[in-house]
């Protein structure tokens, strides 16, 4: 991503879905389908993580729709993600030039348009967004209208591990049910190994679909993922 971020892509600990974000916040990167609503598929859930010996426990965890006023939340989660997940496998000039600032525009412009296409959810614990997804329609070239697509799943770095990645998968694949889609897939770094581990174990597959991206003079490999609704 940069200060514009590029994509997003899905990844343990930082779970992050391709989902390009160097265009203009009028013209985001989300693949034609169901306009977006907020309301669309609107579920709030209270969780409580019941955790052993000196794991962290989560209390009040809630998923819900985002708006507006989390734009600027959700941007400190998008680029300090990027900055924690992705430090070794990225230069550090590159993750240390993105900008919050440049990202809260982005997400203001794209969570206050009502026919955005996408949706949008953030997990949020005692009004702090902890982490975030979106998901809409596929966006690749060989994408099939019953395709969707987890374009992006973020969580902040110090909230890792306390199951709030895997209730914001669960919430994506849920939304696209809803939406119509009859199967998703996503995009994977290919080094990103413990988030390919961490899709693995809830039931998504590698289609055989690879790419390769030139961000800011360097390349960036990865692998998709798939799995039946």
């Amino acid at each position: 991503m940069v200060a514009p971020i590029p994509g997003t892509r899905a990844g343990l600990p930082v779970y992050i879905p391709h989902f390009r974000l160097n265009h203009s916040p009028s013209t985001p990167n989300f693949s034609p389908g169901s306009p977006y609503n907020p309301s669309c598929c609107a579920i709030r859930i209270n969780v409580r993580l019941v955790t052993t010996g000196s794991s962290p426990v989560m209390e009040n965890l809630q998923i819900r729709s985002a708006a507006a006023k989390d734009a600027h939340q959700i941007a400190k989660v998008h680029v300090g993600t990027w900055q924690f997940a992705y430090r070794g496998q990225m230069p550090d000039s590159f993750l240390n030039s993105l900008s919050t600032e440049s990202r809260t525009t982005f997400w203001q412009e794209v969570l206050s348009n009502p026919n955005h296409p996408g949706t949008v959810w953030v997990a949020e614990e005692n009004k702090k967004v902890v982490g975030f997804c979106s998901v809409g329609a596929s966006r690749d070239k060989d994408r099939k209208p019953e395709t969707g697509e987890i374009y992006a799943i973020y969580v902040d770095s110090n909230n890792m591990g306390k199951g709030v990645g895997s209730r914001l998968v669960d919430q994506g694949v849920e939304a696209l049910k809803q939406q119509g889609f009859k199967e998703a897939t996503l995009w994977v770094l290919d080094t990103n190994e413990k988030t390919r581990r961490f899709y693995e174990s809830k039931g998504w597959k590698v289609d055989g679909a690879i790419k390769t991206e030139l961000q800011d003079g360097f390349e960036l490999h990865e692998v998709r993922y798939r799995l039946t609704l």
